[in-house]
């Protein structure tokens, strides 16, 4: 069953985040009193994942919730208003452990677990598997040529990408295209697969040159590589791109 699941997270990862590989799993179970502070993950890889056993619904315990700081609270001063009332539910998001529940989220936002109480029973208590995907590389499905790909993105990568960002703050992040091509290699679509760029500076004008940029670029970058090196005889393909910025 472990096996099946880490295939199943596996596939999750290349499709939808860019990676390559996720962290072997880990499973913890809480009980009553049993909590976890708030922290954040560096450098186990770009995204974390949870993924729930625990038989949410008539549960005999409180607590339990993964916690996530609000993002508004890590630029608290941009958007502070003396006006608007502050309360726990407007830093933090609680996300219930529900059954069969995947939650992925940027490890790099402080996180914890809320104190679990009124449960000794392990077989009735919160349980999940969790970790962290990783290895965000390049890869190629259905008819790309992998390796003329890979000299070509080396190339994107040298000498067009610097052009592309050289008007950007200093940003930390992660983010992933996707580019369609059909049979003759020609990029017909694009993908912007995730993203947790943020600018290091944090000022409201840095983050909007930030998401402007990132609603620009995945077309600039489609125009630039233009199409893809196709085996002999496909009738389509794509490339997934992830974008490491430190």
């Amino acid at each position: 069953m472990i096996d099946l699941l880490q295939r199943r997270l596996l596939e999750k990862a290349r499709a939808d985040y860019g990676c390559t590989a996720i962290t072997p799993p880990w499973v913890s179970l809480y009980v009553d009193g049993c909590f976890q502070e708030w922290h954040a993950d560096v450098p186990h890889g770009p995204w974390a994942y949870v993924y729930s056993l625990t038989e949410w619904e008539g549960r005999p315990f409180t607590g339990g919730e993964t916690l996530l700081l609000n993002p508004s609270v890590l630029n608290w001063w941009g958007g502070f208003s003396e006006l608007v009332e502050v309360e726990k539910d407007e830093i933090t998001l609680r996300v219930p452990a529900e059954f069969n529940r995947l939650t992925i989220f940027d490890p790099r936002i402080p996180h914890g677990v809320s104190r679990v109480a009124g449960v000794h029973d392990p077989l009735r208590a919160r349980l999940v598997v969790h970790g962290w995907f990783a290895e965000p590389r390049p890869h190629s499905e259905g008819g790309i040529d992998g390796l003329r790909a890979g000299t070509m993105v080396n190339q994107f990568m040298d000498q067009e990408l610097p052009a592309l960002t050289r008007e950007l703050p200093p940003m930390h992040g992660t983010l992933v295209l996707r580019f369609h091509a059909d049979g003759r290699g020609r990029i017909r679509r694009v993908e912007r697969l995730c993203s947790s760029l943020v600018p290091r500076g944090g000022r409201q004008e840095e983050w909007t040159m930030v998401e402007r940029w990132q609603d620009e670029f995945p077309l600039l970058a489609a125009e630039t590589l233009a199409s893809l090196p196709m085996r002999r005889g496909a009738s389509s393909g794509s490339l997934t791109l992830p974008f490491l910025f430190r």
